[in-house]
């Protein structure tokens, strides 16, 4: 029994085990939508649950105005990601992105077999799209992956540069928009699919509706990929009780809006108090910051303050993830930074 050959040199995707008292290292939400104890009641826990998400469809296509059609709904954005690299990716076949972004693009392609190829970003960390549209022209990938705010860097890829890019290939574009909540509604591509029958985007509940412990994502996209990809989908992978979550979250869409605005104000002001550290920041657009350090240390030496951050390796100089807090949390992470030599 052998592992097979596309996974032999792969490297895990390995979340922290450590739960620090200040963690600031996986772009989750504080628990504001539930502070009181939450019923759910009525949940028929002996049967399957509905392997469609049909109500949360319905109340998915209200919110966005989206047709019920072109939603997918699955267990995390991560999910519908692989299933769409599974369902339209041949082994060799090539992917595109770009670099530095989601870690778990690169890491599905390789579990199905397929061949990784990455546009960095410039000497300022921007994401060159021009570069990025000629590749796709003379590689021709079966798929293209754009994060859009890009994690980790925060750059939010304009709607001009996605439509150039959907107009000028055949390949299948998907745009995950994990962040786009804390950017605003107006940037996303979900109603680019009527258009566009080569693109998917991706969403989900983890980052601004503070259900990353639940597990939900859901999908836009055309008919025709909706039936591609329910071929493939692993029946009843969304739970009763996740989707029973994820209805009682889109009850009131204006607590996430609330919450949203505060984290940007937030953002803003831990961004030019770091600056003003010395540390060089990059504008964002999601609810993170993209810190490049000379010091190679810096994730090790804020745990001993009891504080996590996301370091990334083999990256001179060195760069960082961090999320952004509460206001506690961010002035701790603060107080601890003016204490360490930077």
């Amino acid at each position: 029994m052998q592992i097979k050959k596309s996974l032999k040199t792969l490297h895990p995707y390995k979340p922290t085990n450590k739960r620090p008292n200040i963690k600031l290292d996986a772009n989750e939400s504080n628990n504001f939508l539930f502070n009181n104890t939450l019923t759910l009641k009525g949940i028929p826990l002996n049967l399957y649950p509905d392997s469609q998400s049909s109500s949360l469809k319905q109340r998915l296509s209200l919110l966005h105005g989206v047709d019920e059609e072109s939603i997918m709904v699955g267990s995390g954005s991560s999910e519908l990601i692989e299933l769409v690299i599974k369902t339209y990716l041949n082994p060799g076949d090539t992917l595109l992105s770009i670099d530095p972004t989601f870690a778990m693009y690169e890491i599905y392609t390789t579990i199905h077999s397929g061949n990784y190829v990455k546009v960095p970003v410039d000497e300022s960390y921007a994401i060159d799209m021009e570069q990025l549209t000629r590749e796709a022209k003379h590689l021709n990938p079966s798929i293209i992956i754009l994060c859009s705010p890009n994690n980790p860097t925060g750059e939010r890829i304009s709607k001009d540069a996605i439509t150039t890019l959907l107009k000028s290939s055949e390949s299948l574009v998907l745009v995950d928009e994990a962040y786009m909540d804390f950017t605003g509604e107006a940037h996303s591509m979900k109603h680019a699919v009527n258009t566009y029958s080569n693109l998917i985007v991706t969403r989900t509940f983890s980052k601004a509706y503070g259900l990353a412990g639940a597990r939900l994502g859901y999908l836009f996209t055309s008919k025709n990929i909706i039936d591609d990809l329910s071929r493939v989908k692993t029946p009843y992978s969304v739970n009763a009780l996740t989707q029973a979550l994820g209805l009682e979250a889109l009850k009131d869409s204006s607590k996430i809006f609330t919450h949203c605005k505060g984290v940007k104000i937030r953002r803003e002001a831990l961004k030019e108090s770091l600056r003003d550290l010395g540390l060089v920041v990059l504008d964002s657009e999601a609810n993170f910051l993209y810190v490049i350090s000379n010091d190679a240390r810096l994730k090790d030496k804020l745990l001993n303050y009891d504080i996590a951050i996301r370091a990334f390796e083999d990256t001179v100089p060195a760069t960082y993830r961090i999320s952004v807090g509460s206001e506690e949390e961010n002035n701790a992470l603060l107080t601890a930074l003016k204490e360490v030599s930077l």
